[in-house]
């Protein structure tokens, strides 16, 4: 098994097909879609711009869901903290979600044979899961505007930590990064850039929330859906270790 990390999805190389690919956005996408899956929802389609989310949604099967700079989008039934997806708001329900690195993000890895969705709240069994594959893997970081996140780089170090095989010089230096400050994870995405801003604009407990390790066991997966975009993939929740 090769082990990969890749920083910001600019450095995902365009004639990659092989393995399987993890995408992580903790603050907060990815964190957002493991709850609302958790919490009920059929899917979510990652629409990459704001008018493909609203003209996927009606406001009743299907919420738009999703943010600029942090806040909700005018017009959407959701923005982008994990505790706005509760039973109550998703549960039968599909999403279709814009934000502003992670569904990018998705959408990069679609050149990989298999595409799950990560974070902390699931980041043990997602490794249990791809260390039973035995297939190369590709853990892809969502960043923060195209550039480098502490808070997703530590998140792909501690799925590492569960795998073994062959790592690149990433994803050793995320490993590495993870053993440092495995017992200071909410305290270091509280003092990450992107951590520091959700706090200046009242989301202080979505960290909370994001930093949680291991409370679910459920992991998401990217599906080729066959229709035109923005409908052509959704999310759906159908490992469950």
């Amino acid at each position: 098994m090769k082990i990969d990390v890749v920083f910001t999805p600019s450095d995902v190389e365009s004639g990659r097909k092989g393995g399987v690919c993890v995408v992580v956005d903790v603050l907060r996408a990815t964190s957002s879609m493991v709850t609302a899956l958790e919490n009920g929802s059929l899917g979510i389609y990652p629409a990459m711009e704001t008018a493909e989310a609203l003209s996927l949604a009606n406001g009743t099967d299907v919420l738009a869901c999703g943010e600029r700079n942090g806040v909700r989008l005018p017009g959407f039934h959701l923005g982008n903290s994990p505790r706005e997806f509760t039973r109550e708001a998703v549960a039968g329900r599909r999403l279709a979600m814009s934000t502003t690195n992670g569904t990018a993000a998705i959408r990069a890895a679609m050149p990989f044979h298999r595409t799950f969705v990560g974070c902390f709240l699931n980041a043990p069994a997602v490794s249990s899961y791809l260390e039973e594959s035995g297939q190369d893997v590709t853990i892809l970081c969502a960043g923060r505007e195209g550039a480098f996140s502490i808070e997703d780089t530590l998140c792909a170090g501690m799925i590492a930590f569960g795998l073994n095989g062959h790592m690149t010089d990433t994803a050793k230096v995320s490993r590495v990064m993870f053993e440092a400050l495995q017992h200071d994870i909410e305290r270091t995405l509280a003092e990450s850039q992107h951590g520091r801003f959700l706090r200046e604009i009242g989301f202080a407990e979505d960290i909370s929330h994001c930093a949680r390790v291991g409370t679910t066991n459920l992991i998401p997966e990217v599906f080729s859906t066959g229709d035109s975009p923005p409908r052509d993939l959704i999310i759906k929740l159908i490992v469950n270790r």
